[in-house]
């Protein structure tokens, strides 16, 4: 009985790598729409953008959480790594408000 809970406990850390690449790699592609302004023909400005980050952030954490109480594995390894990528995006969102919040307030016209 000890071995098959060890199977079944094993962590799988190409499985954690790959949920966290996926929604990090769309949150390197938003950032990259955005210094390159991809979507300025269809209207979008720098809120847009946000927006897009954020939601793929929120997903990405919303996503890897509902995995990782529900999925079997290898998926609850997957939902480790999109939690992780989740976190890391509104992270980053909330650091950058920050940023720009210091900015605002040492800003003297």
């Amino acid at each position: 009985m000890g071995g098959r809970m060890e199977i079944e406990e094993r962590k799988r850390p190409g499985a954690v790598f790959a949920g966290f690449l996926a929604p990090f790699a769309l949150l390197v592609a938003t950032v990259l729409a955005f210094v390159e302004d991809v979507f300025a023909d269809r209207g979008w400005r720098g809120g847009e953008y946000a927006t897009a980050f954020v939601a793929v952030a929120v997903v990405s954490l919303v996503a890897g959480v509902l995995l990782k109480a529900t999925a079997p594995q290898p998926w609850r390894s997957v939902g480790a790594g999109m939690v992780r990528a989740g976190l890391l995006g509104l992270v980053a969102a909330f650091a950058a408000v920050v940023v720009l919040l210091i900015a605002l307030a040492q800003w003297r016209p």
